[in-house]
């Protein structure tokens, strides 16, 4: 009997270390199950936050062509004004949308920064661009209604004849100023 008290102390001091591991190991389960909880949050939280990104890049993307048209897209025909126009608009959006976000978050995020600072880039270009075509255009109308001799009366004053030319070429002009553009800087004073 004094045999089978002392292997069951044996077993019983067996049991309790293996309990006492079994606690061990289940306190650490429990820690690792809390670390995977966590890092799962945080993988959940970061796909939102890149999902969110994405959109709001999506949001502040300009098309190539826009961008190429306002670099270099042709003031001459009303189908280019159109194309100008919209252009214009697209950007005028952009920056519309910026000012809603009211976040400095957003504008602190180098993606968001990186393409704000391009299209500002764009936004000076294209102002310059039109600026000096309007200025060209006018001049040109100006002087060419001035040249012609039918404008002018057999007592020599100036009369408005055949100006159907420069209603359309100003015609742009009228879309730009309707539409508010001046008050984003998409139109410039160019410095003397």
């Amino acid at each position: 009997m004094d045999t089978s008290l002392q292997q069951l102390d044996v077993i019983d001091d067996w049991l309790e270390k293996f309990n006492k591991r079994l606690e061990k190991m289940g306190r650490d389960i429990k820690k690792i199950e809390r670390k995977n909880n966590s890092m799962q949050t945080r993988t959940v939280n970061q796909q939102k936050l890149l999902k969110e990104l994405e959109n709001l890049l999506k949001r502040l993307s300009i098309d190539n062509a826009s961008l190429n048209t306002l670099s270099s897209g042709s003031f001459n025909s009303a189908e280019d004004i159109k194309r100008v126009t919209a252009a214009a608009l697209r950007l005028q959006e952009v920056f519309n949308f910026t000012k809603q976000l009211g976040n400095k978050d957003y504008e602190d995020m180098a993606a968001v920064k990186e393409k704000l600072n391009d299209y500002k880039e764009h936004q000076s270009f294209f102002s310059t661009r039109l600026h000096e075509h309007l200025e060209t255009q006018v001049e040109l109308l100006s002087e060419n209604y001035l040249k012609e001799k039918d404008r002018y009366s057999k007592k020599g004053d100036l009369r408005l004849v055949g100006h159907e030319q420069a209603r359309v070429r100003l015609f742009f002009l009228f879309i730009v100023s309707s539409l508010g553009l001046d008050r984003f800087g998409l139109l410039c004073t160019r410095p003397s």
